[in-house]
């Protein structure tokens, strides 16, 4: 591979960097000032490698992983510290590339080096997937530095997903119960809201702040340095054992919630509580469409599919009437068909207390659509909403001890599922 599209500006040695690499056979096609236009030059030509400096502005995973995710494309990444090092393997969790640490680099020439390695020792094994990192020679290697896997898979055993049909089935006060069950259980618990089309986490525990906890972590992911010190400046304590990520307060903000974004989110989340439980909203059935401000193709429920794809167990909520058990039947396979690896039981909230055999009939109505799922009643009651109006928690109200126990029966029947 001879064709390279740089991106490295602000770089002290940059001119000395191109003439070495021009010496070595390499074709420098286009020099870019900025990572957009790095992008449109590498949308023309997919067969050359890139080079990028981590430090360029505006870099992140999200912008590079569809470049980067091309077969044809080789990428490699330079970073010259070690917070440049962090960030550059970080993005490289989406943006697959070669990590290369050029603190110890003595010279240009040097540099060249280990780019000409990296992309012709690439160019051999194309398809291949992951991340390699190519370290200078003098670089030391800490093997006690903490978790220094890759990649964005979720830990498993430790994500639920509480999801419904439109129609305000309850998502939110049922996923709130569980978290705080988690948390009176002794798990250190981290409750998220992922609902982009009508989230009401936020409100229901009583927090009014205009800032949006999810779309800050979402921008430490996108910028590479997401870790436990930023996640836990994005949650808000609720309890001893029970942390918060609070969803999008307006509307017209849910495409900054881009799904490269929240894989990250995911996988830093797992890897610092034992459980996390994520409220989401309801599937739309919609195509990718154009967002105004970058141009890149995004769901409305993209959040609802990016957490649906690596969760360990489905809570699905839904109403007792007959509308939003038809709703829940009909959404199901849909579900289903995004999270094969997962198990599903079945919530149906605001229960009348004067029903009879409605856990019968609800296990039969998904039983006849060929599924056969754990159903559980949750009972209405009015303490609840007044509860929630004044924006308490559910441990916090004596009077609904027995919605207490009603949810740690819920989160002992998914947990049992989750250590099997």
């Amino acid at each position: 591979m001879t064709d390279i599209i740089w991106c490295a500006p602000g770089r002290h040695d940059e001119p000395e960097l191109l003439v070495e690499a021009g010496a070595r056979g390499f074709t420098v096609i286009r020099r870019c000032l900025d990572v957009a236009e790095l992008l449109a030059v590498a949308g023309i030509d997919r067969h050359a490698g890139l080079v990028i400096d981590v430090s360029a502005p505006r870099l992140s995973a999200d912008t590079l992983a569809h470049v980067a995710s091309n077969e044809r494309c080789v990428v490699a990444y330079l970073a010259d510290s070690a917070d440049a090092l962090t960030r550059a393997e970080s993005i490289s969790r989406l943006a697959p590339g070669t990590v290369l640490d050029i603190r110890y680099a003595k010279s240009p020439r040097s540099v060249i080096d280990l780019i000409q390695e990296a992309l012709h020792g690439s160019a051999e094994r194309p398809g291949a997937e992951g991340l390699d990192t190519v370290v200078s020679g003098a670089s030391p290697i800490d093997d006690e530095g903490g978790d220094t896997s890759i990649g964005v898979d979720v830990e498993r055993g430790k994500l639920v997903v509480v999801w419904g049909p439109h129609g305000a089935p309850g998502r939110s006060t049922v996923a709130l119960g569980l978290a705080e069950s988690c948390a009176a259980s002794g798990y250190r618990t981290c409750l998220v809201d992922a609902d982009t089309i009508s989230p009401s986490l936020a409100l229901l525990i009583g927090m009014t702040e205009d800032v949006s906890g999810l779309l800050v972590a979402a921008r430490y992911a996108e910028q590479g340095v997401l870790d436990a010190r930023s996640l836990g400046a994005a949650c808000r304590t609720l309890s001893e054992s029970l942390w918060v990520l609070s969803g999008i307060g307006s509307a017209d903000r849910w495409s900054q919630a881009r799904p490269s974004a929240l894989d990250l989110i995911w996988s830093e989340c797992t890897r610092h509580f034992d459980r996390v439980i994520v409220d989401v909203g309801g599937l739309l059935r919609t195509e990718e469409v154009d967002d105004p401000f970058n141009g890149l193709g995004l769901r409305r429920d993209c959040a609802t599919v990016s957490a649906l794809q690596v969760c360990d167990s489905v809570v699905a909520v839904t109403r007792p009437d007959v509308v939003g058990l038809a709703r829940l039947v009909e959404d199901l396979p849909d579900v289903l068909a995004l999270t094969s690896h997962s198990r599903v039981d079945v919530v149906v909230n605001q229960v009348p207390r004067k029903s009879r055999g409605l856990e019968s009939n609800v296990k039969r109505l998904i039983n006849e659509v060929g599924l056969d799922f754990p159903v559980h009643l949750l009972a209405f009651d009015d303490r609840v909403r007044a509860c929630l109006e004044r924006g308490s928690l559910f441990s916090e109200a004596s009077s609904l001890s027995r919605m207490r126990r009603n949810f740690g029966v819920i989160d002992k029947h998914v947990g049992v599922q989750l250590s099997a």
